[in-house]
């Protein structure tokens, strides 16, 4: 391996550790949803609960591909919950 390419690939593994950190620092669940024809799929999800008792729900989704990473700024705990 060439040192260019050693340097890539820890640049590389750096930004994923913070991208792994980032979605880690959120509650995550797994909810089971049930269709018409009774087939069931488990559902990952991520999600903030606000104290505020009058605070409006929000859901966020993401297409595919896509992951959690491009919605991570949107649901900050400091940009949110206020």
């Amino acid at each position: 391996m060439s040192s260019a390419s050693a340097v890539c690939l820890a640049s590389s593994d750096v930004v994923r550790r913070k991208h792994e950190s980032d979605m880690n620092s959120f509650p995550h669940f797994i909810g089971s949803i049930t269709d018409d024809d009774s087939k069931k799929y488990d559902v990952h999800f991520v999600a903030l609960f606000s104290e505020n008792p009058s605070a409006v729900p929000l859901m966020l989704l993401h297409g595919w591909p896509g992951t959690l990473i491009s919605l991570v700024a949107c649901i900050s705990y400091d940009f949110c919950w206020v």
